[in-house]
């Protein structure tokens, strides 16, 4: 049957045989799985200030303020993040800019972007798989903006890839007029000098992470036979002993958010990585088996996903304990299946996820 083209919402409260809320602790058989990861690809994280308020003047982060959300010199390919909580803030235009550092033409092509106002966890990410490439050819000394989006409303996020096989310096901000000079710095990750208590709002906004990550695509190559199921592993669930899943951020102060860091700087969320499966399936068993893979919520948090593969793109976002079977194919005895599946972990603080694969009879 392969992967389904919707995924059905079922009753399988599988979370808590992995997962104990009251420990916060994963189950002993959960599977810990190591992810590889293509450092040379790189992520713009744009998520400081993740608070962008207007009251008569600009905040940290618009333009108008002397500071622009990002700045890198990239090549290759690359991928950008946003995400911010617009409360109070009347309409302005983010962007992103594209300088032509070279001595010679160069030519961008943006690969997938999708982007969404409000709070909607799912709509960038389907934009941004079925988007069409758009190229753009820049002189030597100029720039083109690559993206201009009017936000309104109580939120704004999504996310960009781009490819170009020469330097280029791209610029993200946030304005409400084109006032920029080019040369604005970052704006500062400075949570040790707000004056402010902890447990405070203005303390939350100046924890937020910006800067250039180390990839974003974490890659995981799995054989699950009949005989070992079921099993189960987590994505971006602080307590599972996942290898290199956590993406280290290089913020604009030139230090590293990453897992094992003193807090504040412990845990960027890994909201909107991207996660590569190759998954083999393989029944080693005397009789017909039917695979089956299911996604689900921790009981006492939400999570929100994206699935894509060569069958197309399904979402899941759902409340607390929520689960969706997303896949299923029949193997006879012997018989082996591949399949290659992204899964994206949506923004707006979405809790961890757990898959779960089972091998049924027939």
């Amino acid at each position: 049957m392969g992967i389904l083209a919707t995924p059905q919402a079922v009753t399988e409260q599988f979370q808590s045989k992995v997962y104990n809320p009251n420990t916060v602790q994963p189950q002993p058989d959960v599977t810990a799985v190591a992810y590889g990861r293509d450092t040379n690809e790189k992520w713009i994280y744009c998520n400081y200030p993740e608070k962008l308020v207007w009251n008569g003047a600009a905040a940290p982060g618009f333009v108008e303020s002397g500071h622009c959300i990002n700045r890198q010199t990239v090549s290759g390919t690359t991928e950008f993040f946003f995400s911010h909580n617009t409360t109070g803030t009347q309409p302005y235009t983010y962007g992103v800019m594209c300088w032509n550092i070279n001595e010679q033409p160069i030519t961008v092509t943006k690969l997938n972007e999708g982007l969404e106002n409000g709070w909607n966890a799912v709509n960038p990410w389907r934009k941004f798989f079925s988007s069409t490439p758009v190229s753009y050819n820049i002189g030597k000394g100029q720039g083109v903006w690559i993206m201009e989006h009017t936000v309104s409303g109580s939120a704004f996020h999504g996310m960009m890839r781009i490819q170009c096989d020469q330097p280029v310096e791209v610029t993200v901000y946030a304005f409400t007029g084109k006032t920029m000079s080019g040369g604005e710095p970052m704006t500062p990750y400075d949570p040790e000098n707000c004056d402010c208590d902890e447990d405070s709002e203005e303390y939350g906004a100046f924890k937020q992470y910006s800067g250039l990550g180390e990839g974003f695509y974490n890659q995981l190559a799995l054989t699950m036979k009949a005989s070992e199921m079921p099993k189960y592993f987590w994505n971006n669930h602080p307590n599972t002993p996942n290898t290199n899943e956590i993406i280290p951020i290089h913020l604009a102060d030139g230090t590293v958010a990453a897992a094992g860091r003193p807090s504040p700087r412990h845990n960027v969320g890994n909201w909107c990585a991207h996660y590569f499966n190759n998954i083999t399936l393989q029944n080693d068993t005397a009789v017909t088996k039917t695979f089956r893979a299911f996604f689900g919520e921790p009981l006492n948090a939400g999570a929100c996903g994206i699935i894509h593969s060569a069958a197309g793109t399904i979402s899941m976002d759902g409340g607390a304990g929520s689960c969706w079977k997303w896949f299923e194919h029949t193997l006879a005895p012997g018989e082996t299946y591949q399949f290659n599946y992204e899964y994206i972990l949506g923004t707006n603080s979405s809790g961890p996820a757990c898959f779960m694969w089972t091998a049924d009879d027939k």
